[in-house]
């Protein structure tokens, strides 16, 4: 595999790297059955890309749970604690990816609706965690990450140590799942400190908060 001018990925964790789809989709009937609901068949699809907090409005206001949006959120983090600690795996050749971007000295990090805790407890069990340049999540960021904003608002913490900011400007690209415009304008291309051996000339460290080890 060759590639000319990629510099820097932004993976998706759950679906992406983790292989917890099949999780997800337990959540939605364990939720349901608890409050004493039917499952709809399109149950899943329609909830797969919300956010938690999404997620958590959708269920009270969809099928009139007499629970609050903040209850349902801690419901769903207990339910899924153990998994993500303990238990899901990486996709097939997710880690053959990942040896082949740090080969080609191709930063990358990762943005997710998951809970910033259980997402750092199964990257650090995978081996993952110390070969990412940063983790967003949406709890972090104050938006979710379908929203321009959930990227720019984390660029804005994001500086070298000699004051410039490490973020990169890119086009916008269509998302064809949604089939609608979405706009990722920013991107990450520092390279951490401790990868710095791979590079002919000394990396600059980013200094930020998420991109710091």
């Amino acid at each position: 595999m060759e590639h000319n001018t990629l510099q820097g990925i932004i993976f998706d964790l759950d679906g992406t790297l983790l292989d917890s789809t099949g999780m997800w989709g337990q959540v939605d009937h364990k939720l349901m059955a608890y409050y004493g609901r039917e499952v709809p068949p399109d149950l899943s699809e329609r909830v797969q890309r919300m956010s938690i907090e999404e997620f958590s409005h959708f269920f009270v206001e969809e099928f009139s749970l007499p629970t609050t949006p903040e209850r349902i959120a801690k419901q769903v983090s207990d339910m899924v604690a153990e998994e993500y600690r303990e238990l899901l795996p990486l996709k097939p050749h997710a880690m053959e990816l990942l040896d082949w971007l740090d080969g080609q000295n191709i930063v990358y990090g990762v943005a997710t609706a998951t809970y910033g805790e259980l997402a750092a407890a199964a990257l650090k069990r995978l081996g993952v965690w110390e070969r990412l340049q940063f983790l967003i999540t949406e709890q972090d960021a104050g938006a979710p990450k379908s929203q321009p904003r959930f990227f720019s608002r984390r660029r804005r913490s994001c500086i070298w140590a000699d004051g410039r900011s490490p973020w990169r400007r890119t086009p916008s690209m269509p998302c064809k799942r949604r089939s609608v415009p979405v706009s990722l304008p920013w991107v990450c291309t520092t390279m951490p400190a401790s990868r710095s051996g791979r590079r002919s000339a000394p990396p600059q460290r980013c200094m930020c908060r998420i991109c710091w080890r």
